[in-house]
Parts: C-alpha cells; sequence; structure tokens
C-alpha cells in the first residue's frame, strides 16, 4: 500500500514537474514573440521615418531643380539681351550693367 501512495506521489510529481515545463516553455516563448514583436515594430518605424526623410528629400530636389531651371532661363535672356546690346548701338553702360548681372546670375 505505501508502494502505491509512493508511485502515485511520484507520478502527480512527474505531471506537476511535466506542467510546469510545459508553462514555462509557453512563456519563454511569449517573451521571445514579443521581443520579435518589438523588433518588428522598430524596424517598421525606421522604414517610416526613412521614407518620410526621402520624400522631404525629393520635395527639396524638386525645389532646387526648379531653382535652376529659373536661375538658367534668366541667364540665357540675359546672354541675349547682352548680344543684341552689342551688336547694336547700345551704351557701354547698359552693357556694362547687363554683363555684371550676368556674371552674378552665373556664380
Amino acid at each position: 500500500m505505501a508502494d502505491a501512495k509512493t508511485r502515485e506521489k511520484e507520478d502527480e510529481l512527474r505531471l506537476c514537474e511535466a506542467e510546469y515545463d510545459r508553462k514555462l516553455k509557453l512563456q519563454e516563448e511569449r517573451i521571445l514573440m514579443r521581443r520579435s514583436k518589438n523588433e518588428e515594430r522598430g524596424a517598421y518605424e525606421l522604414k517610416r521615418e526613412h521614407s518620410i526623410q526621402l520624400d522631404e528629400m525629393k520635395h527639396k530636389l524638386a525645389e532646387k531643380d526648379e531653382e535652376i531651371d529659373y536661375y538658367r532661363t534668366k541667364a540665357e535672356k540675359l546672354e541675349t539681351e547682352n548680344q543684341s546690346l552689342r551688336t547694336g548701338k547700345g551704351d557701354n553702360k547698359k552693357v556694362r550693367e547687363l554683363e555684371n548681372e550676368l556674371e552674378m546670375v552665373k556664380a
């Protein structure tokens, strides 16, 4: 009888240990999954921030391209006006002013 009760208690102990081990493994898996979710969130936030920065840089680039086009057309206009004044009978003062303005735009 004592052996039967001892065996029964040992069996209960093994079952409890197995249940404890199972719960411990589940808890470890939850911790690992939570860490992986946090890492995924961090990567997502980083990608989102980079996407925003990339859009801002593209916008700034487009603005600078427009500015370059504006100054390029202004320089071409000044060059043609300068050329027409040189070939025509314009006064030298006006020609010098236009050349100075052209140099400022090119710089």
